[in-house]
C-alpha cells in the first residue's frame, strides 16, 4: 500500500509495498512515482492522475522496477483520500506476474491450436449437433468450397446447399447417429461456383459443457478420381487395341512364362490357351526356313531379351503333333517390365490371314488413402522433445506417444544417416511449404510421406504430414500404363492409326508414317475419306472410299479384314498394304485401322514370275544350243577334216597304184614329195581337231591351271578382235577343282563374247583376285554400258547361264553398267568351296 502526494512522492508506505519494490521504507519515502515506473507507462500514469484527483477511482496496470533490478508486473488500485483536508493518491498494489505468465501461456496454446487448425491441408469444420450451424472453418475450407468464412459462419451445410445429392447428408446424419463416427463417405458436394468436386468425409463427435459438436474432416480426392479413370482408359485403350490386331500376340514375364496370349495365336498354332499357359507348346518342333530344326536360342523371343532390341520377322515352322507344318513369321520386343518382359507377334504365313489379338493384363489396384483423420501431427518443443502426436501418426507409422517419448523414433523412422538430417534440418527451417520424405514405419515398411513444418518463435516445432504412398502408386500406375501402351504402339512392327467417330485420324505409330508415306502431323490432318489419299485396287484402278477397309468399318460397324490396297506416293511410287479395321467400343473413337506391307511379297511374286518364264525360256535356249553344237561338229568335222581326210585317202591310193605299177620306174622324190603332202593334211586335220577340243574344253585348263588358260584366252580373244586386253592376277597360284575351274572358265567366255558382240568397247581389263575367303574375277570394258531392262531381260540367256554357274558355285554374280562408261562384271565364289557329284553346294 502507498500514500502518495500529487506530486508523486510517497509519504506512506507498508511492509508489503517494501517487499514488492524492494527498497526500505526509509528508501521509498525519499522516491517519486516516476522512479519506480518504465518511461513507457509514465505517459499513461499521467493521464489518469488528473482523473484520481477528480475522484475517479482508477485500476491500471504496470510494471514496476525493483531495486535489483527486476521488472514485476503489477496491478494498481488508485483512489482520492483526504487525510487532515488535504488530498492525496491511496495506491494498493499487487504482484500480478503469475498471472500475467499463466495468460502469455493460455495465448500461446490458442496460438499454437490455431495454427494447426488452419495448416490442416484439408477442409476442416466445427459445427453443432443440435442444429448444424458451423462455428468454425480453417483456411482449406476455402480451397474445398470456395466460401469465405465469413459468408459460412453460423450457417447450416443444409442452407449452404453443400451436398450435391441431399440423400448424402441424410445417409452421413444416420450413420454418426447409429455409431458414433463417420469414416471415409465419399459423396459430391456442391462449391459456391456450382461445381462439383468429389470427396471424402469424416465426422467425430466431440462433447464440451454437455453440448455434442462434430468434427468435419473433407479431404478432396476430385483429382485422385480423374487419376483413376484416366488409367481406366489407358487400360481400355490397350485391351481394345490387342483385341482387334490381326496378329497373334503373347507375352512372357521376366521368367520367360506366357503370361498371356490372344486367340489369334490359339487359332494360328491351333493350340488351347490353358495348353500355351501350361507350357504344352515346347514339346512342339522348330524348323528354320530351309527345314532344318531350329534351337531355342535362335528364337525371335530369346534374342529380343538377349540382345535388348526388336527382332522382326523370324521364320519359323510349327510341327504339329499330327505332323502338319504351320508357318509363322514371328517379331519380339523387349519391354524390360517385370510382368511385360517381351512381347512376341506371330503372323501366320501360311495362309497368310492375320487374325484379331486381345490383351488382358492384371492393373494394380489402388488402396484407400488416409482414414478417419487423414493427417499426422507432432509437436516438438524448443529442445527438441515430444511432447503430442495424434492418432493418426500413431495408426501410420506404428509407435505410440509414450514410444516416441522413451526411444529415438525419428532416427528409426530415418535409418540413413542422410535422411534423418534432412528430416531435422526440416524440422528447424523456417522456410514453409511441404516437403516429401521416405519414411520408415515400425513394421520396418517405406511409406511416402509429405510433410509441413511450422516453426514457432519460441522454437517449438510443428510437424504435418500425409501418407502419398497411394498416390505414388498411382502416379507411377498411371506412368507405366501409359508407357506401356507408347512402347508397345510406337514399336509395332505393323502400322497403327486410330480415328475419332467422325474418321478424323488421331494417332498413328511411326511404322503407319513409313507404309503410307506422311508425317504424323500430315496425318491428323486427314480423315480417312480425305481427298488427298490415291488409293488404287489390287488391278491397278482407284479405289472409291466406299471400299476403304477404314471407311466401312465405321459405316457397317463391324471387323473388316485383309482389304489389299495400293497406296500412290510421290513420283507414282506404289507401296502394297493388307487392311484390317475395326471399331473402336469406347466414347469419342472410332475405328482402329492395322497396315501390313505387302510391296516385298508382291515384288517377290513378280521377281518369281520372271524367273520362271527366264528358265523356261534358258532351257529352250538350252536346247536349241546343244542341237547348234551338234550341227557346227557335224559342219566343222564334213567340211575340213573330213576333206583333209579325203585328199589323204586320194593320195594314198595313187601312191599305191604307182608304187604297184612295175612298168613304171619310181622316182624317190616323187613318193617323198606324196608323203610330204600327206603329212601336211595330217598336221591341219590334227590342229583343226585340237581347236574344236578347245572350244569344248580347253588343254591348258586341265594342265596348267585357270590362270595360265585365262591369259592364253585373253592373248587369243584381243588377236581376233583387235580389242585391247589387259589380264592382271593376284592371286598367286590357285588350285581349283576341275568342275569350279570350268564354270569360271565359261563365265568369263561368255563375257568377253559379249563384250566382243554388244560393247563397241575399245578396251578390257581383266582380273582374278583373292578377296578374304573368296576369289574374284572381274572384266570391265569402256563400251555402251548395260542397261539395267537388257540386264532383266528373260532373253539374256548369256547372262541367266552366267548367275546360273555362279549361283551353283556358292557364289554371286554382279553386273553394272554406267552409259557411255562401259560394264562391269564381277563373280565371286567361295575359295574353299567344294561341290557335290550333284553341282549343289553345301
Amino acid at each position: 500500500m502507498f500514500i502518495v502526494d500529487f506530486q508523486d512522492r510517497f509519504v506512506a508506505v507498508n511492509i508489503a509495498a517494501c517487499h514488492l519494490t524492494g527498497y526500505t521504507r526509509d528508501e521509498l519515502l525519499k522516491m517519486r512515482i516516476p522512479d519506480l515506473h518504465e518511461e513507457e507507462d509514465l505517459a499513461a500514469y499521467n493521464k489518469f492522475r488528473d482523473r484520481i484527483m477528480a475522484g475517479d477511482p482508477i485500476l491500471s496496470e504496470a510494471r514496476i522496477r525493483r531495486k535489483d533490478g527486476l521488472k514485476v508486473d503489477t496491478e494498481f488500485s488508485n483512489s482520492r483520500v483526504f487525510i487532515a483536508g488535504i488530498p492525496y493518491m491511496h495506491t494498493t498494489a499487487r504482484d500480478i506476474t503469475e498471472r500475467k505468465r499463466a495468460q502469455e501461456a493460455l495465448h500461446e496454446s490458442e496460438e499454437r491450436i490455431t495454427k494447426a487448425f488452419c495448416a490442416i491441408p484439408d477442409a476442416l469444420i466445427i459445427s453443432r449437433l443440435e442444429d448444424g450451424k458451423i462455428l468454425e472453418v480453417n483456411d482449406s475450407w476455402y480451397k474445398v468450397f470456395g466460401y469465405s468464412r465469413e459468408e459460412v459462419i453460423g450457417k447450416s451445410s443444409l442452407a449452404l446447399d453443400l451436398f450435391a445429392d441431399s440423400a448424402d447428408r441424410q445417409r452421413a446424419i444416420a450413420l454418426l447417429l447409429k455409431q458414433g463416427f463417420v469414416r471415409d463417405f465419399e459423396l459430391q458436394i456442391r462449391q459456391k461456383s456450382g461445381a462439383l468436386r468429389t470427396v471424402v468425409l469424416s465426422i467425430e463427435l466431440l462433447e464440451i459443457h454437455g453440448e455434442q459438436y462434430m468434427i468435419s474432416v473433407v479431404q478432396d480426392i476430385t483429382e485422385r478420381k480423374m487419376t483413376e479413370e484416366s488409367l481406366a482408359e489407358s487400360e481400355r485403350k490397350l485391351k481394345t487395341l490387342f483385341e482387334i490386331l490381326p496378329v497373334g500376340a503373347s507375352i512372357l514375364n521376366a521368367q520367360r512364362k506366357i503370361v498371356y496370349v490372344n486367340p489369334a495365336l490359339e487359332r494360328i498354332l491351333d493350340i488351347s490357351k490353358e495348353s500355351l499357359f501350361k507350357g504344352d507348346y515346347g514339346s512342339r518342333t522348330y524348323l528354320r526356313p530351309d527345314g532344318t530344326l531350329m534351337p531355342a536360342e535362335e528364337f525371335a523371343s530369346v534374342r529380343a531379351i538377349k540382345e535388348q532390341r526388336a527382332v522382326h520377322s523370324v521364320e519359323t515352322g510349327v510341327v504339329k503333333e499330327d505332323g502338319t507344318i504351320i508357318w509363322i513369321s514371328v517379331s519380339a520386343v523387349a519391354l524390360g517390365f517385370p510382368d511385360w518382359d517381351v512381347l512376341v507377334v506371330s503372323s501366320d504365313i501360311t495362309e497368310r490371314k492375320r487374325a484379331e489379338i486381345e490383351m488382358n493384363r492384371q492393373r494394380e489396384t489402388l488402396q484407400k488413402v488416409f482414414d478417419h483423420i487423414p493427417v499426422m501431427i507432432t509437436y516438438f518443443d524448443e529442445t527438441g522433445d515430444i511432447k503430442m502426436v495424434n492418432q493418426e501418426l500413431v495408426r501410420k507409422l506404428g509407435w505410440t506417444f509414450e514410444e516416441w517419448k522413451t526411444e529415438n523414433i525419428l532416427a528409426k523412422s530415418y535409418p540413413d544417416s542422410e535422411a534423418l538430417k534432412e528430416a531435422l534440418d526440416f524440422m528447424v527451417s523456417k522456410r514453409s511449404g511441404w516437403k516429401d520424405f521416405k519414411t520408415t514405419t515400425k513394421s520396418g515398411t517405406a511409406i511416402d510421406t509429405m510433410w509441413t513444418n511450422i516453426l514457432l518463435p519460441d522454437g517449438v516445432s510443428i510437424g504435418i504430414g500425409q501418407d502419398i504412398t497411394e498416390r505414388k502408386r498411382a502416379e507411377e500406375a498411371l506412368h507405366v500404363s501409359l508407357e506401356k501402351y507408347r512402347v508397345l504402339f510406337e514399336s509395332f512392327p505393323l502400322g497403327i492409326t486410330i480415328t475419332d467417330k467422325s474418321g478424323k485420324i488421331m494417332e498413328v505409330n511411326r511404322q503407319s508414317e513409313r507404309l503410307l508415306g506422311i508425317t504424323r502431323d500430315a496425318h491428323t490432318q486427314r480423315s480417312i475419306d480425305s481427298k488427298d489419299w490415291q488409293i488404287i485396287r489390287k488391278d491397278g484402278t482407284s479405289m472409291p472410299v466406299d471400299e476403304f477397309a477404314s471407311n466401312r468399318a465405321l459405316q457397317e460397324n463391324r471387323l473388316i479384314e485383309n482389304v489389299e490396297m495400293g497406296i500412290v506416293k510421290d513420283k507414282g511410287k506404289i507401296t502394297w498394304i493388307n487392311v484390317t479395321a475395326a471399331p473402336i467400343p469406347l466414347e469419342d473413337y472410332g475405328v482402329a485401322i492395322v497396315y501390313s506391307d505387302l510391296t516385298d511379297r508382291r515384288l517377290a511374286e513378280e521377281r518369281l514370275r520372271r524367273t520362271q518364264e527366264q528358265l523356261r525360256l534358258l532351257a529352250a535356249h538350252l536346247e536349241n544350243v546343244r542341237e547348234e553344237e551338234r550341227k557346227h561338229l557335224s559342219q566343222e568335222f564334213h567340211d575340213q577334216v573330213g576333206q583333209i581326210l579325203t585328199a589323204i585317202k586320194i593320195d594314198l591310193s595313187m601312191l599305191q597304184r604307182t608304187v604297184a605299177d612295175s612298168r613304171k620306174e619310181l622316182s624317190r622324190s616323187v613318193i617323198s614329195l606324196d608323203i610330204v603332202s600327206m603329212h601336211g593334211m595330217i598336221d591341219r586335220a590334227i590342229a583343226i581337231i585340237r581347236e574344236i577340243m578347245s572350244e569344248l574344253r580347253p588343254e591348258l585348263l586341265d594342265e596348267l591351271g585357270i590362270v595360265p588358260t585365262l591369259e592364253y584366252e585373253v592373248e587369243r580373244f584381243q588377236r581376233h578382235s583387235g580389242i585391247s586386253c589387259t589380264f592382271r592376277s593376284a592371286a598367286g597360284e590357285i588350285a581349283l577343282d576341275a568342275k569350279k575351274s570350268i564354270a569360271m572358265y565359261r563365265i568369263f567366255q561368255e563375257a568377253i563374247a559379249n563384250v566382243a558382240r554388244h560393247a563397241k568397247a575399245t578396251s578390257v581389263e581383266i582380273s582374278l583376285r583373292k578377296e578374304g575367303a573368296d576369289l574374284v574375277l572381274e572384266i570391265k570394258d569402256n563400251g555402251i554400258g548395260i542397261s539395267a531392262d537388257a540386264e532383266n531381260e528373260a532373253r539374256s540367256f548369256g547372262l541367266i547361264g552366267m548367275r546360273e554357274r555362279a549361283i551353283l558355285l556358292g557364289g554371286t554374280l554382279e553386273i553394272g553398267g554406267v552409259e557411255r562408261k562401259g560394264t562391269t562384271v564381277l563373280v565371286r565364289i567361295p575359295y574353299e568351296h567344294t561341290l557335290t557329284d550333284g553341282g549343289v553346294a553345301l
